[in-house]
């Protein structure tokens, strides 16, 4: 069954984007056939279909509570510091979303007795706070039929660094975050036009919870990393989201001797969405990288590097494929016929890839005592996935192996899959050595998932094969395809990045500012 990243229309106003429209392959997507699940049926014993809250028996409740426990007895890892996840919502519900989500199906009791992520009260702590785009439950696909607890990578990610690296996480809505932010600034002014005059104190206890402000943004002494995370366009305007940043910097700008940040950093963001900066970074590699790994296809900036003097670089080609600035989700590279105008920035000469799709190379740090290793990390490839493409748009995900480069399969040959994780190693360590790396690169000391096609040397095909990196997708914006490409529990990426997040946050490595 082919999936495809939903298409939604999101308003793009002051609050986040609210669902409009949903694409027909939402459709696709729930009538796929699920994995088999296996979880036992007394979690289910005592409920209907129709119930969604399973409850565990003593035994396992007991083993829950035993780990939970054992967590617990362990020293905190950085006790202070608090991390508040703030994702956008993609989808009403996450059972429709299959790139972005990962389910408990195939799963024992026992493993979900060691993950309290799956049980009952966690996920409904996580539906009430983010909705069910964030945490719902899907069908087995076949009888005896029950609810398979559904959570979106995001979720699963920072639930690991709760559960198993002992981390304060909070999770709030984009609205809660919105709310809180405007308390503050309102505050602020407050105190400015009435600095001789003290206002009466309010309790709190007799305010609805959405409209206390937050310790976290009214005590000064505690510190915070807000981890802001989208899969897609955030569908918010370019001013509020500058705006939020604006605000969490000021916050910051008061407690100087206590972290409180956004992760990723305005900067990087902006960078990133903007498109041909990273362009132009991996142009720049290529110009001075060995020559098996210096090709890169031909690119037009359209709007930027030419006049209606000028031809453009690829007018002799009458095929090519458009890239558009502020772009993710569904609005991937597409072939187009080359007309006279256009008003996207961004087209590069047709490569490989447009045919037979790409790899998606997902990159941890971690740490290294080796000499060459900047900053005590470096990368390791956790999972290679490849996409594809049919002629309706639609888009297939699968774990790449070795079989894709036999000699029997002359797509990619001679390249093989050893060339390919070389390569993206190489181009990432290249990323991470720019001077700019704080300012546009920081979340690669996290890890990134790097898209590489395959292009013909000198832009013709029977030309050599050569490998170059089509998007540098950051890992706060990246559908992981894990349930079409990991086998149970599907949380080996989750587990790969939040161990470097952990590790980038960490205890005597430096809180990050």
């Amino acid at each position: 069954m082919a999936i495809t990243r939903s298409n939604i229309t999101k308003e793009r106003t002051g609050t986040p984007g609210t669902l409009d429209k949903v694409s027909p392959h939402i459709s696709l997507n729930s009538l796929r056939v699920r994995p088999g699940a296996t979880i036992s049926k007394r979690l289910r014993a005592s409920q209907g279909t129709k119930k969604r809250t399973p409850t565990p028996s003593d035994q396992l409740r007991a083993e829950l509570e035993s780990a939970v426990s054992c967590i617990a007895s362990v020293a905190r890892h950085e006790e202070s510091l608090r991390f508040l996840f703030v994702p956008s919502p993609e989808v009403e519900d996450i059972a429709e979303e299959t790139n972005i989500a990962i389910d408990a199906s195939n799963t024992s009791d026992r493993f979900l007795a060691r993950y309290p992520m799956y049980n009952a009260e966690n996920m409904s702590m996580i539906e009430r706070e983010l909705g069910k785009g964030f945490a719902s439950y899907g069908m087995t696909s076949a009888k005896p039929y029950y609810d398979i607890p559904i959570l979106h990578q995001g979720v699963v990610t920072m639930q690991h660094l709760s559960h198993s690296f002992n981390r304060d996480v909070a999770f709030r809505s984009w609205n809660w975050l919105q709310a809180q932010l405007k308390m503050v600034n309102t505050r602020r002014s407050m105190a400015f036009s009435t600095k001789t005059h003290q206002q009466p104190t309010h309790k709190t206890s007799s305010r609805p919870r959405d409209t206390q402000q937050h310790p976290l943004f009214s005590d000064p002494t505690i510190p915070c990393i807000i981890f802001l995370h989208w899969t897609i366009d955030p569908g918010h305007s370019t001013a509020d989201v500058a705006a939020i940043y604006a605000t969490i910097n000021t916050i910051q700008s008061t407690r100087p001797n206590h972290l409180f940040r956004a992760f990723p950093s305005h900067t990087e963001l902006t960078h990133e969405a903007l498109k041909i900066p990273d362009i132009r970074a991996l142009d720049l590699i290529a110009s001075t990288s060995p020559a098996h790994w210096a090709y890169r296809p031909l690119t037009c900036f359209t709007h930027i590097s030419h006049t209606h003097t000028t031809h453009c670089p690829l007018h002799t080609h009458t095929e090519i494929i458009l890239k558009r600035t502020h772009s993710s989700g569904g609005q991937h590279p597409a072939p187009s016929l080359l007309h006279p105008a256009t008003n996207l920035v961004r087209a590069i000469a047709r490569a490989l890839f447009a045919r037979i799709g790409e790899f998606r190379l997902f990159i941890a740090a971690r740490p290294s005592t080796s000499a060459s290793a900047l900053r005590s990390r470096e990368g390791r490839i956790m999972h290679t996935v490849v996409t594809e493409w049919d002629d309706s748009g639609a888009m297939y995900a699968r774990a790449a192996s070795e079989h894709d480069f036999h000699p029997s399969h002359n797509t990619f040959h001679p390249l093989r899959l050893r060339d390919l994780h070389d390569f993206a190693l190489y181009i990432y360590e290249r990323l991470r050595a720019r001077e700019d790396w704080a300012a546009h690169y920081e979340s690669l000391e996290v890890g990134v998932r790097l898209d590489v096609g395959v292009g013909f040397e000198g832009g013709k095909e029977g030309g050599q094969k050569r490998f170059f990196v089509n998007e540098v997708t950051r890992v706060y914006g990246a559908d992981f395809f894990s349930q079409h490409t990991l086998g149970a529990p599907q949380q080996e990426v989750c587990w790969g990045f939040v161990e470097a997040l952990d590790g980038y946050f960490g205890v005597g490595k430096g809180a990050r500012v």
